[in-house]
């Protein structure tokens, strides 16, 4: 596994940037992580994007990924929403900010949202070149210097979660949209 915490500063078009922190809630949990195309989440042509694989062995174990916005024009954005590649089976997802829960999801057939903050697998497995798996999650508020997800399964599993697109408005006039 990775030594925890792994982080990634990503320089976006205009210049700005955004920092990802992958943090290990366990022993050896991260496999891996790296950007790919493998699980397509439906999407002709295939898009890359961060995929993560884990171990999860006891089911108390989990990650964290962190996207830090703090670094932005204002210190802060508007309106995050991120898509999630491969929510299926026993897996779950958790979702937070710095103002709170996520204001809305977008599910498929194979996961569904609590209403208030975790998508969960439904029991079914998702093909890795479908949007069965896939979720988006919105959080239609101001502020937002972070949003993080907790991701980890109610069974010993080896799953795989892709964090595809992550779309934000700048609080400051020509930062990025």
């Amino acid at each position: 596994g990775s030594t925890p915490p792994v982080s990634q500063v990503l320089t976006l078009s205009d210049g700005s940037t955004a920092t990802v922190s992958i943090t290990q809630n366990g022993t050896g949990v991260l496999t891996s992580a790296a950007t790919s195309n493998t699980y397509t989440g439906g999407l002709i042509p295939a898009q890359n994007a961060l995929q993560l694989g884990m171990d999860i062995n006891p089911t108390t174990e989990t990650i964290t990924v962190r996207i830090d916005f703090s670094s932005q024009p204002g210190g802060s954005v508007n309106n995050v929403s991120l898509s999630l590649f491969d929510v299926d089976n026993n897996e779950f997802a958790v979702f937070n900010s710095n103002v709170g829960n996520p204001t809305s999801a977008t599910t498929s057939t194979t996961n569904t949202f609590n209403g208030t903050n975790t998508v969960s697998g439904n029991g079914t497995g998702a093909n890795a070149n479908t949007g069965a798996g896939n979720t988006t999650i919105t959080f239609g508020k101001s502020g937002i210097t972070w949003v993080e997800f907790t991701y980890g399964s109610t069974s010993n599993a080896s799953p795989v979660v892709v964090l595809h697109d992550i779309l934000f408005n700048s609080t400051t006039a020509g930062g990025p949209t």
